[in-house]
């Protein structure tokens, strides 16, 4: 089963974002701290009910200015705070409903001048600490590294593989990002081939060049029903975050096809 939705409410709020998402049929929608955990508790409750009221099942990406492996300590602790706090108010996202945790999507790092092999053990110990505060805290969610759309970036399709492998995270694999981060050579067959039968995404269209992501464009729909054709051949079930310009229309758009 494929489920889309879009990736924040296109600056209509939460209240009109959800019946939005349910008269549209999308049955996702992914809130989005993108400078900041601005959000409190109390509204984080309040959104809550109303994406179960709507059938809408919540997901959270964690603001953009993270980095796990920084050289200075305090960038280190204020990124975890940063993620624990998005963990927190996803904790009242929380329904029984759906039957699953709550993701919560990340750029874990940048690899600098360090081998990938010391940045994947540093950013695998530091994810251990936030599964130990949310086992602590038995928050319902769920840690999902995304894969990233540089080169320079932590969070390719082995790394995240492995992660979920060893510690049992999440992952978020962003098909935009793994198109740039390959400038433009990749197999997605052979990715979703690899994958767990269940896994939260990223979608949209991007501009790229030998850097990798440049930004994100609208959803080119031939593209995503090749896609479709994919995650169905090998019986994915995914949920699907639209993050193109318009997120509801194109999201919208998607929902046809699945």
């Amino acid at each position: 089963m494929i489920h889309v939705g879009p990736g924040g409410t296109g600056g209509i709020g939460y209240e009109e974002g959800l019946a939005y998402c349910e008269d549209a049929k999308l049955r996702c929608l992914e809130i989005e701290f993108t400078h900041g955990v601005q959000m409190n508790n109390a509204t984080a409750k309040t959104v809550g009910k109303l994406a179960e009221t709507h059938k809408v099942f919540l997901s959270v990406h964690a603001p953009y200015f993270i980095n796990l492996v920084s050289k200075e300590q305090e960038k280190i602790v204020a990124s975890q705070k940063r993620i624990i706090d998005s963990c927190e108010r996803a904790s009242h996202f929380y329904s029984p409903i759906f039957k699953r945790k709550i993701p919560i999507v990340f750029h874990a790092g940048y690899y600098q001048d360090m081998d990938k092999s010391s940045v994947y053990d540093l950013i695998k110990d530091r994810i251990i600490e936030m599964q130990d505060i949310i086992a602590e805290n038995d928050w319902n969610v769920l840690l999902c590294p995304e894969l990233t759309g540089k080169a320079t970036q932590f969070g390719d399709e082995h790394e995240l593989l492995q992660l979920s492998r060893e510690i049992k995270c999440g992952m978020t694999i962003d098909f935009a990002h793994a198109l740039a981060r390959a400038n433009g050579d990749v197999d997605y067959e052979s990715l979703i081939k690899k994958l767990p039968h269940s896994f939260h995404a990223h979608y949209s269209g991007i501009n790229y060049g030998p850097k990798g992501e440049k930004n994100h464009i609208p959803v080119d729909m031939n593209a995503w029903k090749e896609l479709v054709v994919l995650l169905k051949k090998y019986d994915k079930e995914v949920t699907v975050i639209c993050e193109s310009p318009d997120p509801l229309g194109d999201a919208k758009k998607m929902g046809k096809w699945v």
